[in-house]
């Protein structure tokens, strides 16, 4: 009887801990510019005000990236209003040029770098204030869709 109130305070403290430990925290996504292929225009993540951006870095030579091009098709077109880039990184310059899509180039990998990528593909869900609220290590699945459906709800 006499032990139950420091365990229950024990417990308390616990549960809290692992509540403020375990909750995904916000990172402000960093700024970037890289250039569009194939028309090189630059794309700076900063201008894209008020949007809902999938961010996806890739490289040519990732047989799990080439594969997961298809689902970000299919997301593009069941999510209209989500902005989906994707970046190709770790990438030797020839090979960039004989690619028949659109992607932003990270030549020096200084993005990935800024991201933390350490394996591809990795993806970044970042909401309309420039928060990163999702992010994956693996492939995307349809698991994500109801993370994108909730960002694009959100409003300001």
């Amino acid at each position: 009887m006499r032990y139950r109130i420091p365990l229950l305070i024990a417990a308390i403290t616990i549960m809290v801990w692992a509540y403020v430990s375990l909750t995904p925290k916000q990172a402000i996504a960093p700024d970037f510019a890289l250039p569009h292929y194939p028309d090189k225009q630059m794309l700076k993540l900063s201008d894209l005000h008020d949007r809902v951006v999938l961010l996806n870095f890739w490289a040519s030579w990732c047989t799990v990236c080439r594969q997961e091009k298809k689902f970000l098709q299919t997301l593009k077109q069941e999510h209209p209003d989500l902005l989906v880039l994707e970046v190709l990184t770790h990438d030797d310059a020839a090979d960039v040029s004989s690619l028949q899509q659109s992607f932003l180039y990270d030549a020096d990998n200084n993005v990935a770098g800024l991201y933390k990528v350490s394996s591809l593909p990795q993806t970044f869900l970042i909401d309309r204030k420039n928060n990163i609220r999702w992010h994956t290590y693996s492939p995307i699945d349809k698991t994500i869709n109801s993370h994108i459906a909730m960002l694009l709800r959100e409003r300001n």
